[in-house]
């Protein structure tokens, strides 16, 4: 096992590194953890942040500790192994590989590059972290640890269940933490204070809320926009009770043969984040169905043509050829 620490790294940068670690399991020659920094094997130093650029240029380094450039353009650094921002998947596993291959001989053919689609069965993890509620939906195995500076929640996503440590404050309010500030760690455990917990909870406040308040006005990936989208039924009353505009949702969502959010749009005034939370909470809940549009978007949000009047019988009655023409 391998371990690796950072040097200046934003707050989001350092939980992009965490989940990303968590998650490359196998696809790097050598288990690779996060640790703080001191005695670990390598480190990644945040060339753009000029104070911890300085004070490792004047510290120097153990020549043993490998350092690892990160940057958003390049750097006259003597430094073999770097980064580009924003973190991918791909480059973080060749430049692990590379470190490993240094002292554990060359790479088989099967890890010396990593595959190109490195990224695509690794759960949310394009670069810049994605909305909370991508993670939840791409996370079904394992556990997600959400942490803030006043509380931790841990969402069981294989059980459907959470449980919360220290709770100060209500789900909502909790999920409204600015991203910077809460961290997302998936784990196989429940870890730290909560061995043995008896206070689980079902999960669908939880997922609800996530999908309400984290999801940066951004449809999951596993729904297309341009679908019909229609719920199987109305949300549990506690949770839509809140606002007006959730409950005019569940109604348009209602409808036998569902809306589409174009068809929302021309029949309410609500906003487009609104509405896109309110979407995903219903589909990270499981009460959501979509059926896709094969018709031309035009055709399908026209109005449907009014019926044409009914034609005049072509043998008319002398009286009725008489009352017509006096237009009686």
């Amino acid at each position: 096992m391998r371990t690796i620490s950072s040097v200046g790294l934003s707050q989001k940068d350092e939980n992009v590194l965490k989940a990303l670690l968590d998650l490359l399991g196998a696809r790097t020659r050598e288990a690779w953890h996060y640790a703080p920094a001191g005695t670990t094997d390598a480190v990644i130093l945040d060339t753009d942040n000029r104070d911890a650029l300085a004070q490792w240029l004047a510290h120097g380094h153990d020549r043993t500790l490998t350092p690892i450039a990160y940057a958003s353009a390049p750097i006259d650094l003597p430094v073999e192994h770097r980064l580009t921002k924003p973190f991918r998947a791909a480059d973080l596993i060749a430049v692990l590989n590379t470190i490993s291959s240094r002292d554990t001989g060359p790479e088989s053919a099967e890890t010396a590059e990593p595959r190109e689609d490195a990224e695509a069965d690794i759960p949310f993890l394009s670069g810049a972290i994605p909305p909370l509620a991508q993670q939840v939906a791409e996370c079904r195995t394992r556990y997600l640890r959400l942490s803030s500076a006043r509380q931790t929640v841990l969402l069981d996503c294989a059980n459907k269940r959470f449980a919360m440590k220290h709770p100060e404050l209500p789900l909502r309010e909790f999920l409204r933490t600015a991203p910077d500030q809460l961290d997302v760690v998936a784990c196989d455990q429940p870890g730290a204070g909560f061995e043995g917990i008896d206070s689980w909870q079902s999960d669908t406040p939880l997922r609800w809320w996530i999908g309400v308040e984290c999801s940066s006005a951004r449809l999951l990936r596993s729904l297309d926009s341009s679908s019909r989208f229609k719920i199987l039924r109305w949300p549990e009353p506690g949770l839509i009770k809140h606002s007006q505009h959730y409950l005019s949702l569940s109604a348009l969502l209602s409808r036998k043969s569902g809306v589409t959010l174009a068809e929302i749009a021309s029949a309410s005034s609500i906003a487009a984040d609104v509405v896109t939370g309110f979407i995903n909470a219903a589909s990270l809940t499981g009460i959501l169905t979509t059926r896709t549009v094969k018709n031309e978007p035009g055709a399908v949000l026209a109005p449907p043509a009014a019926d044409p009047a009914p034609a005049a019988p072509v043998n008319k009655g002398l009286f009725a050829r008489i009352r017509a023409r006096l237009t009686l």
